[in-house]
């Protein structure tokens, strides 16, 4: 069984969409449907839920403004369009954990919508398993593993999976991120990195809940599983990451960033 919030400011679209779900995806549990962005927001942060059946253009909040503002993604999105362009922006995200249905539903491509999410949870189920007899962070890292954040640039909404995200450097009211596998997101600059709209501070805050993001300094964010050494001894206290990136540890954090790296190897 899978549980599912439908959002459609059109009530019409929301009736259709519920009718169609329980006539071909028996499956699917609707615990609540949404006609406002706000309604919606309260909603999917309030319940556990395994797909929000989103529609893209909304007065005030636009489906990606919504997602932007939960922050972190740990459902299965499934956006319903009326726009070929708002469809190939979401294919442009080539993220996993979303699809899309244009209006009107095809009963098809919303069985076949419904059987994606049930094989990538599946596979989710079947990482997370080995882990249930570990230790807590061996559950928290696999958990974390199938979660995504949304970040906007200048222009766009980007779906970054934490995994991926290497480290964060302050870039005056802004910041940049730097990720695993660039090329995946769509990265082209030279220096491999997503000009993100929010500063390292707001970054940070969003993250909080996630604990392998340290700051390190006034200028960097740090996921903690992209550590692979520590220079203790150095005058400067440099750490070495995944992406062959090293950076300068602040002096009066060295203490506190050692004992939050042990806690979490």
């Amino acid at each position: 069984m899978l549980t599912a919030i439908l959002v459609d400011d059109e009530k019409d679209s929301l009736t259709t969409l519920t009718t169609d779900l329980k006539y071909y995806c028996p499956q699917v549990e609707i615990i609540a449907a949404c006609s406002t962005p706000l309604e919606a927001l309260k909603t999917i942060t309030r319940e556990e839920v395994d797909i929000v059946f989103l529609d893209i253009r909304m007065p005030g909040l636009t489906g990606f403004e919504l997602l932007k503002i939960i922050g972190e993604i740990d459902f299965f999105v499934i956006f319903i369009t009326s726009s070929e362009d708002h469809a190939n922006a979401v294919e442009a995200f080539g993220i996993r954990n979303a699809n899309y249905l244009p209006k009107p539903i095809d009963g098809d491509r919303l069985i076949e919508a419904v059987k994606r999410v049930e094989l990538q949870k599946s596979l989710q189920l079947q990482v997370q398993e080995p882990s249930e007899a570990g230790t807590d962070l061996s559950i928290v890292t696999s958990r974390s593993s199938i979660k995504w954040t949304v970040f906007q640039d200048s222009t766009d909404y980007i779906f970054v999976r934490n995994d991926d995200i290497i480290y964060f450097q302050s870039d005056g009211d802004h910041a940049k991120l730097f990720v695993d596998q660039p090329e995946y997101y769509g990265v082209k600059t030279a220096d491999k990195y997503i000009h993100i709209n929010d500063g390292l501070g707001r970054t940070a805050d969003r993250l909080r809940s996630h604990h392998v993001f340290y700051r390190i300094h006034n200028k960097y964010l740090i996921n903690l599983n992209h550590v692979v050494r520590v220079e203790t001894h150095s005058t400067q206290r440099m750490v070495h990451l995944s992406n062959g990136t090293q950076l300068q540890v602040a002096i009066n954090r060295m203490q506190d960033f050692l004992t939050t790296l042990r806690t979490i190897r």
